[in-house]
C-alpha cells in the first residue's frame, strides 16, 4: 500500500475513533445499555440458563462485555468496547471496499463509515450493534475473497466471522 493511502486511511480511523470515543460519559446509561450491563455482570451459569428464558438477544456480546467489566466499571468503560468495535468496523468497511472495487473507493467507504451518524451514535451505546457491525464486515470481506481467490483461509474466517456475528445480534 503507498504511504499517502496509509496516511489518509490512518487519518480516517483516528477521525472514527476520535467521534466514537469522544465523550463517552455524555448521556446517561439507557434503559437498553442498563438492562446489557446488568446482565453481563452476571455469573456465566446464570446468564446461560436465563438468556434462554428472559432475553431475545444472543450471547455473545454479553460474554464479551462480562470478560470487559472486570477492567473498570463507568459508562466510559462500558461503552467504550462498542467503540473500539465501531472503529475496527471502519477499517474492515476499507478492507471489504478495497476488495471489491479500489483503494480510492475505499478511502471513500471509509470515510463514509468514519462519519455516518447513526454508526457514531451506536458506537456510543454499551449494545451489540457495533460488534454485529464488525462481524458482519469481516464475514463479507472473506467470503469476497474466497471467490475471488478460494484459498481454505478465507473459507475459515468466513465460517468463524459468520459464526461471531449469529452469536453477537440475531438480526
Amino acid at each position: 500500500m503507498p504511504k499517502a493511502v496509509s496516511y489518509l486511511l490512518l487519518t480516517i480511523v483516528l477521525l472514527a475513533a476520535f467521534l466514537r470515543f469522544g465523550d463517552l460519559a455524555g448521556p446517561s446509561l439507557w434503559d437498553d445499555e442498563m438492562h446489557t450491563i446488568d446482565f453481563a455482570g452476571r455469573p456465566v451459569e446464570t446468564m446461560l440458563a436465563q438468556s434462554a428464558q428472559k432475553d431475545s438477544n444472543p450471547l455473545g456480546f454479553y460474554l464479551l462485555l462480562h470478560a470487559w467489566l472486570p477492567f473498570g466499571r463507568s459508562e466510559v468503560h462500558y461503552r467504550a468496547l462498542p467503540a473500539l468495535f465501531g472503529t475496527l468496523a471502519v477499517l474492515a468497511i476499507y478492507w471489504l471496499a478495497a476488495a471489491l472495487f479500489n483503494r480510492p473507493t475505499a478511502l471513500l467507504a471509509a470515510l463514509l463509515a468514519a462519519v455516518q451518524p447513526l454508526s457514531v451514535y451506536c458506537s456510543r451505546e454499551a449494545r451489540a450493534h457495533t460488534a454485529a457491525l464488525l462481524a458482519l464486515t469481516l464475514a463479507t470481506l472473506f467470503l469476497v475473497r474466497l471467490l475471488q481467490d478460494g484459498r481454505l483461509r478465507f473459507c475459515f474466517g468466513y465460517l468463524v466471522s459468520l459464526a461471531a456475528a449469529l452469536h453477537l445480534h440475531y438480526y
